[in-house]
């Protein structure tokens, strides 16, 4: 359950405002008022929670009707664009937000979302799918199992060497390549070998690697600061930590996504994974 809380009023439906932006429109500004709420921001939340696509994954709205409703929002006057932010119209005029805030409560306001910052890290990349970011007790539980995995799972030989240097090499010329060309960037594989390296020993194949770039572009193309922050290291974590997913789940969201896309058909990734244990077998 969320530890934060967004309020409406019981007859925002019958607002002049709500009213004119419709449906869609109140849907994505209901949006704006919880993602607010869950950042603890005053008014103002990044413009990258407001991408078409984006909203088509958190609301039951297609991309089409997500951009009609923001839309709508923008000419009934509930919300505004700017360069960063999208700014909840008459938040700090007591509307929509809460009345009466001393000097004091805006200190106290402050100094929680402070911390609550340092201690997550909080970012729109470092949510789940559909879950809520893992508390610190939950990253020291993972790390731990996966250090014990290490140790104490019985299907890895004593002494595992890990992939070909060449077959390494190849795997992140790949990966980096197609990193460069979703991001535009110009990043040479020089240096991501070992990154490369540890996914590929965990099992994981290149294709997988590119899969997870494949879901990074779609999910965080139209966010510009996504699209500026994100770096093949954020994708390739195999432990949680900080509340960034891991390699594993980025590729369970990659998954998701492309059947949401394709009619609920299988992943070629994981087509060729199926393949290859049809001909081990026989």
């Amino acid at each position: 359950m969320a530890e934060r809380y967004a309020k409406l009023a019981a007859g925002f439906h019958s607002h002049p405002k709500a009213i004119a932006a419709g449906l869609y429109g109140q849907a994505v500004f209901m949006w704006a008022l919880c993602r607010n709420a869950d950042n603890d921001y005053d008014g103002k939340i990044k413009r990258g929670f407001f991408g078409p696509n984006y909203l088509s994954r958190v609301l039951p709205l297609t991309a089409d009707q997500a951009s009609e409703g923001l839309s709508a929002c923008v000419s009934a006057g509930l919300l505004t664009i700017g360069d960063q932010f999208v700014t909840i119209v008459g938040w700090d005029d007591n509307e929509w937000g809460i009345p009466n805030s001393t000097p004091r409560v805006r200190a106290h306001r402050e100094r929680k979302r402070a911390l609550g910052n340092a201690e997550t890290g909080r970012n729109v990349s470092d949510l789940p799918c559909n879950a809520e970011t893992p508390s610190r007790a939950d990253q020291s539980r993972t790390e731990l199992a996966e250090q014990k995995k290490e140790i104490l799972s019985p299907d890895r030989p004593a002494t595992a060497r890990g992939p070909e240097a060449g077959l390494v090499r190849k795997a992140t010329a790949s990966v980096i390549g197609a990193f460069n060309r979703a991001f535009a960037r110009n990043l040479s594989p020089d240096g991501w070998e070992e990154s490369v390296r540890r996914v590929l020993a965990k099992g994981f194949t290149e294709a997988q690697l590119r899969a997870v770039v494949w879901w990074a572009a779609r999910e965080w193309a139209e966010d510009p600061e996504m699209r500026d922050k994100v770096n093949p290291k954020t994708l390739l974590k195999l432990t949680s930590s900080q509340g960034y997913r891991t390699f594993r789940e980025y590729l369970s969201c990659a998954g998701e996504r492309w059947r949401d896309e394709h009619g609920g058909e299988a992943p070629p990734w994981e087509q060729k994974q199926a393949q290859a244990r049809l001909e081990a077998v026989g």
